[in-house]
């Protein structure tokens, strides 16, 4: 553009002096007008081609931001897509992405002759104590160092997913044989059994897997999903660092357990509960010391369920809390009238569960019940087990000193059969000891068992703590016990547990001095 201008202002300088020479001069304006005018169409055109050009430039100025921006949004999009199908923590396929892949390969499996897939359920034993006791930091990588190695046993076409908190999946495809999953199962299991090293500590994971071999009559993932596990909760139940396979028998005991569970729920608050008591003698007179208290649940259809049928799942459900409070306040209120009755200070002993023994409110409670009925001091027994004695929380400690000053006593139920120690009685001030009836059964014969029966009464003694011998059937049983040296006994030689009507003929007759030989009805 600067050529053309020079050589368009040159020619119409050419020209207007060509015209001065050759005596044209009247021409001169007209050539100096039209050099103007050049010069002038010169500049707009100059100004118009800047201009174009400025739009030109912006033009691909606003082309490459919107270029940008849209691969932006495409990553943006490939980013939450990733997000909404991946773990944050682990990076693994989350349970959307499973569910997909499962789908998948429910559906091939429908095509095929036979279905080969299977998943596995897998739940970290103890996850929980890790992220309670080190921080939910330590807690996330433990889960990252479970997940790598539970990848490094797959095959690359095997899926492994965390599908939320301590709980993974696996899915296996191309099965040639079922019994390929129990090695493959096992393979995981084997991962996990040497230390995670975390933070300086040596941390050890076992997993509870549950296995669901694919099949027709899966129709939704959801219920695939839910019989695995299914599975996975009875090999937790078995005993951790195991696995079962899922048969259809395990999902009618689901469902019979979940209506257990919502029957519980209602029963406890409306009270379908009901108290018998069962007489603690002392030996060699069968004189009644005090009583125990056991519950019972009547099912809406009239069945009478045990404390050993539905206080497990009271235990797993929190309804154990409700449950024990009721227990306690209606058991105390009754011995409470009976020791006014009779004149006599009987004793009343109530199972606690570990659960509840740990827990802040649990003496208020227990102070409120005592103040409510009148209990007379010093008459109280807490049952509590041995898993109780593995606690060494502060709130426990508080606990037990503070049930010395209240005058409750603390009994140690099924000694000898769990897994304390001889330091744990020595860290905590229980009072007696109940031999559990496992060891009763057993006095008189060459058994084991009985050499630690014997044992244990002798270690009440060196102790100087109380003893109480459970589930005595026989004469003999009791008059072995009293060779022994056992205080006090209970079990259906002398009463089998009553109900508070029969509790109360039993104990006025008792207290009559009505004669009996050994059986107290």
């Amino acid at each position: 553009m600067q050529l053309y201008s020079v050589v368009v202002a040159g020619s119409a300088t050419t020209f207007a002096t060509v015209l001065a020479l050759t005596g044209r001069a009247w021409m001169l304006p007209l050539a100096l007008a039209l050099v103007y005018l050049t010069i002038k169409s010169y500049r707009i055109y100059r100004d118009q081609v800047a201009e174009d050009q400025r739009r030109h430039d912006e033009m691909m100025r606003l082309h490459r931001e919107a270029v940008e921006a849209l691969e932006a949004a495409r990553q943006s999009e490939q980013r939450y897509a990733r997000a909404a199908r991946h773990d944050d923590l682990t990076a693994l396929p989350n349970r959307r992405l499973f569910s997909e892949l499962l789908q998948r390969s429910m559906a091939r499996a429908a095509r095929a002759a036979e279905p080969r897939y299977a998943v596995l359920f897998i739940d970290l034993d103890g996850f929980k104590l890790v992220n309670d006791s080190l921080g939910h930091l330590v807690g996330d990588q433990f889960l990252i160092a479970i997940s790598s190695r539970l990848l490094a046993q797959l095959r690359p076409s095997d899926v492994l997913s965390r599908l939320g908190g301590d709980e993974f999946a696996v899915l296996i495809e191309d099965l040639m044989d079922p019994d390929e999953v129990g090695a493959v199962t096992e393979r995981l299991q084997r991962s996990l059994r040497d230390p995670i090293r975390l933070q300086g500590r040596e941390l050890y994971a076992s997993a509870s897997i549950g296995v669901v071999l694919g099949g027709p009559h899966y129709e939704t993932v959801d219920d695939l999903l839910r019989d695995a596990d299914i599975a996975m909760y009875r090999a937790k139940a078995a005993g951790r660092g195991g696995y079962q396979i899922f048969d259809p028998h395990m999902h009618a005991s689901a469902v019979e357990r979940l209506t257990l569970e919502t029957e519980l729920r209602h029963a406890v608050e409306r009270h379908h509960f009901t108290i018998v008591y069962q007489p603690i003698v002392e030996l060699p007179s069968s004189e009644i010391c005090g009583l125990e208290a056991f519950v019972r649940w009547t099912r809406p259809d009239g069945r009478v369920i045990g404390p050993a049928d539905f206080i497990p799942v009271a235990e797993e459900t929190g309804l154990i809390v409700p449950l024990t409070y009721s227990v306690l306040g209606d058991a105390c209120g009754q011995v409470a009238a009976w020791q006014r009755m009779f004149g006599q200070p009987l004793g009343i002993s109530v199972n606690i569960s570990s659960r509840l023994f740990a827990r802040p409110d649990f003496l208020d409670e227990v102070e409120r019940a005592i103040d409510v009925s009148g209990l007379l001091p010093g008459t109280l027994r807490l049952e509590i087990t041995e898993t109780t004695l593995l606690d060494t929380s502060d709130i426990v400690h508080q606990n037990f000193e503070r049930l010395r000053r209240m005058q409750v006593s603390v009994y140690l139920d099924d000694f000898g059969t769990g897994y304390s120690s001889l330091s744990s009685l020595q860290r905590y001030p229980v009072d007696a000891l109940k031999l559990d009836r496992s060891f009763v059964a057993k006095m008189g014969s060459p058994d084991h068992g009985c050499a630690i029966g014997n044992a244990i009464v002798k270690l009440a003694q060196e102790l100087g703590m109380g003893l109480i011998a459970e589930g005595v059937e026989t004469l003999a049983h009791a008059e072995q016990l009293l060779a022994l040296g056992c205080p006090h006994a209970q079990g259906h030689l002398f009463s089998e547990p009553r109900t508070t009507e029969a509790t109360e003929s039993l104990l006025a007759r008792a207290f009559e001095r009505v004669p009996s030989n050994v059986r107290l009805s």
